[in-house]
């Protein structure tokens, strides 16, 4: 008789349920969270991923219900994988994701485009997209025709300056592809330009950015705020406690706040890492 061991899987379900955004400790932040309102606020997140990626540096995390945000503002989920979504209005998203002006070039945008895909190498990508799995063994297929696009990115964009979609970013392509007497399929070099643009947008998609479309974001009450506490050694120590005996009446008057001890860590602090338990039970404990 075969005995199976069962091994008990914590749940991740809460994590689905909030928008989490991570902001610096400064007076300009404190202001607005007790007006609960954010000017020109670009973007939110539905990944708890940005924990190890930004709440480790900076050291306020605000955790929202979904709902709530929803109710009280324009909000737009990005499509990283979503060809023409990134495409659209001269890559306004593409370059949103890239943390690049919208008026800079797409010459540049899509020359990153190339040296991404060769730096990362997509693995956990591909098993997630079928669609970039089967632009990457075109691309294999056609190493010459990848080469020669990146290796003349320059001469073939530098006079593409606004695009409607990807059509028409194409047919100018296929115009300067002309110019430059290359000779290449067509269909081919729309396919690895499908996997550049494609390719380059499922890097953020850890990121799980939900972009604000609202001049001011409005922050539901009752949302819980998470503040670091400082390395007890740090010369910012008694800044910050400065700056938090100022308002942390009137922080808990609107929101659930809980101050996280500080925890040493090898390189930097650790204390991130226990704001992910307290999501998974948020539902569940009080403070």
């Amino acid at each position: 008789m075969i005995t199976k061991l069962y091994e008990y899987v914590l749940s991740n379900e809460n994590f689905s349920r909030y928008y989490y955004l991570v902001l610096r400790f400064n007076e300009e932040t404190f202001q607005p969270l007790i007006d609960c309102k954010m000017e020109k606020l670009v973007g939110i997140s539905d990944n708890v991923g940005i924990i190890p990626s930004f709440f480790d540096i900076r050291d306020l995390l605000l955790i929202m219900d979904k709902k709530s945000v929803e109710d009280l503002n324009d909000v737009e989920k990005v499509n990283y994988e979503s060809l023409d979504y990134l495409c659209e209005d001269s890559f306004k998203v593409l370059k949103r994701l890239a943390q690049v002006p919208t008026d800079s070039s797409i010459n540049s945008l899509i020359y990153q485009g190339f040296r991404k895909c060769e730096y990362y190498k997509h693995k956990k990508n591909l098993e997630i997209n079928n669609q970039l799995h089967k632009l990457e063994k075109i691309k294999n297929n056609n190493i010459s025709v990848f080469k020669y696009l990146d290796d003349n990115s320059y001469k073939i964009l530098k006079n593409i300056e606004k695009t409607i979609d990807f059509n028409d970013f194409m047919e100018q392509v296929y115009k300067s592809l002309d110019v430059l007497k290359s000779g290449l399929d067509k269909k081919i070099v729309r396919y690895i330009f499908e996997y550049v643009i494609i390719g380059y947008g499922i890097l953020f998609k850890n990121e799980g950015e939900v972009f604000v479309k609202n001049e001011i974001f409005n922050i539901p009450e009752k949302s819980v705020l998470l503040i670091k506490e400082q390395n007890p050694n740090s010369y910012t120590f008694d800044e910050h406690k400065v700056i938090l005996d100022k308002y942390i009446d009137e922080l808990k008057k609107i929101y659930r706040v809980k101050q996280l001890k500080y925890k040493q860590g090898k390189i930097i602090d650790d204390t991130h890492k226990i704001s992910i338990p307290i999501i998974r039970y948020l539902d569940k404990i009080n403070f």
